[in-house]
Parts: structure tokens; C-alpha cells; sequence
């Protein structure tokens, strides 16, 4: 269980990451 927990946020952190390092990352969608 806490192997998947682990293995989400850090696909998640990294998805993130790399949308940010493109300049497709948009705020307001990802806040609303």
C-alpha cells in the first residue's frame, strides 16, 4: 500500500514537473 502511495505522487510530482518545464502547465486549471 505505501509502495503505491509512493508511486502515484511521484508520477504525479513528475507529470508536473515536466508540463511546467514545457510551458504547457496552465494555474487556473489546476486550481479550479
Amino acid at each position: 500500500m505505501l509502495r503505491t502511495v509512493i508511486n502515484i505522487t511521484g508520477d504525479a510530482t513528475i507529470t508536473l514537473i515536466i508540463d511546467q518545464s514545457e510551458g504547457t502547465f496552465d494555474e487556473e486549471t489546476y486550481y479550479s
